[in-house]
């Protein structure tokens, strides 16, 4: 526990070198519940070795266990709408999002055209282990905040609507 939390100081420290050296901790160790450190870090610095480190980082993980701590660190940032590339790191890592549809539909609606085909990404790639639940409870929340819909995103929208429509017609879910 005391290295996690000297690994969180020096995080945050105004040092580059002390800074990348938590981040390569944080990997060595598997500290992953520091993961939404890593958001405001990218956020907060402005040191290009950093964001490349910390973007490399997130883009890469594997395990799904982290998934948590990702939806976490996108929680942080305040502006997503400059920092469209945190979503992409969730498909670009190819987690298992799927309990977190609805996250991503929000982003959608109520963010820039960049963060919604991002997060059309994540939910179209994590459509094959959601549940029907969610996705129900995901078309729903389209359909509630159609009139949030910018022109420039209809047509990703009617999209989105139309793959979850898709896969809950699906015969996957006869079952249930």
């Amino acid at each position: 526990m005391k290295n996690l939390s000297k690994t969180k100081e020096l995080l945050f420290s105004e040092n580059t070198e002390n800074i990348l050296t938590a981040i390569n901790r944080i990997i060595e160790n598997n500290y992953i519940e520091l993961i939404p450190y890593l958001f405001e870090v990218y956020i907060n610095k402005k040191d290009e070795k950093i964001k490349k480190k910390i973007y490399f980082i997130l883009s890469t993980l594997k395990q799904n266990a982290s998934v948590d701590y990702v939806i976490e660190g996108i929680k942080r940032v305040k502006v997503l709408d400059k920092y469209p590339e945190l979503i992409r790191i969730c498909w670009e890592n190819g987690l298992d999002y799927s309990k977190h549809l609805r996250f991503f539909i929000n982003y959608f609606i109520n963010n820039s055209i960049e963060v919604a085909i991002e997060s059309f990404s994540v939910i179209e790639n994590n459509l094959y282990n959601a549940s029907f639940e969610e996705l129900k409870y995901s078309l729903i929340e389209l359909d509630k905040n159609k009139n949030k819909i910018s022109e420039e995103k209809m047509m990703l929208y009617k999209e989105l609507c139309l793959l979850l429509y898709q896969k809950l017609e699906d015969n996957s879910f006869s079952k249930y």
